[in-house]
C-alpha cells in the first residue's frame, strides 16, 4: 500500500511539474489547439494561386523577388504558369560603373496535352514537368515542443510563433536551397480563414553563402559565384482558392 500511495504521489507531482511546464513555455492553450488546425489546413493546401514575396536585407542593400504561381484553365484545357521577377546581385565585370543589383524575370508555363514551355521560348517540352501544386507540397508539421512562444488572436485568425534555429532548420529543411541553413530563431504568422491558410510568413537570418549568378550550363567563375554576407530575410506568401483563366503572356 505505501508503495502505491508513494507511486501516486510521485505521479501528481510529475503532473503538476508538466503543468507548469506547459504554463510557463510562453505557448499558450488557444495557440497549442490552433496549432493542430494549421498542420491540417496544410495537409490539404490546394491553392489556386500563391504569391510569395521574398526581401533580403543585406546591411543597406535590399533585394526583393515576387514569384506568382497561378493555376487555372486556358481556352478549356487546364494549365498553370509561374513567373518569377527577381534581384539579384549584378555579375563582377570590372566595371566602375556597374549596377550592384541586376533585375530578371523567370517564366514557367504547363499546359494539359502540350506540356511545359520555359520562359515563353515557343519550346513545347511533352514530358515535362507539371508543377501544379497538389495536396501535401507545402507540408508544415508544427508540434509544441519546438516552439519558444506561441499566440493565436481568435480575432483575425492569426496565428504567430518564434522558435529556434535548430527547430526553425528542422521545420523549413524540404524548403529551404540546397546546403543553406537559418543561422537564426524564426518567427512564423499564420493567418487563416474560412479554414483555409490565406498568409504564411517566416522571418529569419541567413548565414553568409555562395550563390551562382551565371546563366543555366555556365562554368563558375570569379564573376558569377557571389559571396552573400549574412542576411535578414522576410517571406510572406498570399494564398488565393477562386476559379482561375490563365494567360501565357
Amino acid at each position: 500500500m505505501k508503495k502505491i500511495i508513494s507511486l501516486l504521489l510521485a505521479l501528481v507531482l510529475l503532473l503538476a511539474a508538466l503543468t507548469a511546464f506547459t504554463s510557463c513555455s510562453g505557448v499558450s492553450k488557444d495557440a497549442t489547439v490552433q496549432m493542430r488546425h494549421i498542420n491540417a489546413m496544410f495537409e490539404t493546401l490546394v491553392p489556386t494561386e500563391s504569391v510569395t514575396t521574398t526581401t533580403q536585407k543585406i546591411g543597406t542593400l535590399t533585394l526583393t523577388s515576387v514569384a506568382t504561381l497561378t493555376v487555372g484553365t486556358l481556352d478549356g484545357s487546364k494549365g498553370a504558369t509561374y513567373i518569377n521577377e527577381y534581384e539579384q546581385l549584378a555579375p563582377l565585370d570590372g566595371s566602375t560603373n556597374a549596377s550592384l543589383v541586376q533585375s530578371k524575370v523567370q517564366k514557367l508555363w504547363y499546359v494539359e496535352g502540350k506540356g511545359l514551355c520555359k520562359n515563353g521560348n515557343g519550346k513545347w517540352i511533352a514530358d515535362g514537368e507539371d508543377f501544379r501544386p497538389k495536396a501535401g507540397d507545402v507540408k508544415i508539421s508544427l508540434t509544441a515542443n519546438m516552439l519558444d512562444t506561441a499566440e493565436y488572436d481568435a480575432a483575425s485568425e492569426t496565428f504567430v510563433a518564434t522558435m529556434d534555429k535548430d527547430n526553425a532548420n528542422k521545420l523549413l529543411s524540404k524548403f529551404l536551397p540546397e546546403e543553406q541553413e537559418i543561422s537564426s530563431g524564426l518567427t512564423m504568422t499564420v493567418v487563416t480563414a474560412g479554414g483555409r491558410v490565406t498568409v504564411l510568413k517566416l522571418e529569419y537570418t541567413e548565414p553568409s553563402h555562395d550563390i551562382f549568378i551565371g546563366e543555366e550550363g555556365e562554368e563558375k567563375t570569379d564573376k558569377n559565384v557571389v559571396t552573400i554576407p549574412e542576411a535578414l530575410v522576410t517571406v510572406e506568401i498570399h494564398y488565393s482558392y477562386d476559379a482561375k483563366v490563365i494567360t501565357l503572356n
